[in-house]
């Protein structure tokens, strides 16, 4: 496992834009990226899809992002106990060596929450 340094930049969808500047570990055989925001664990996975997956107390959540596909997956509130459906229209993903750059259409429980964009960047320490 490898030490990195994140940058991130989360645009939602009302146009409100989020900076993130973390450090975490990159294992490359596995092709995962963990770290914390605040008081939420992290995990990326990148493979053929890149699937984000977010846990804190309160919540996870799994968004699956594949170019040009629809992939349904859950937000699990845990008090009150609750499931919402998620649904991810990946619209464009870009790839490079450290980055990665997605945006995406998401709708919880069939009400369209607009459209999203992740931009990802990671630098091995």
């Amino acid at each position: 496992m490898k030490k990195v340094k994140i940058k991130m930049s989360i645009i939602d969808g009302l146009g409100e834009e989020c900076f993130i500047n973390e450090v975490g570990t990159y294992n490359e055989k596995e092709k995962t990226i963990i770290y914390k925001e605040e008081n939420v664990s992290v995990k990326i996975i990148m493979e053929d899809k890149i699937i984000i997956e977010r846990e804190n107390q309160d919540y996870s959540m799994k968004l699956i992002f594949e170019e040009q596909k629809v992939h349904n997956s859950s937000y699990n509130i845990y008090k009150p106990k609750m499931v919402l459906d998620l649904s991810v229209n990946t619209l464009i993903l870009k790839r490079n060596v450290n980055s990665f750059y997605i945006k995406y259409k998401l709708v919880i429980n069939n009400e369209d929450m607009g459209i999203f964009t992740v931009d990802f960047k990671w630098e091995v320490q």
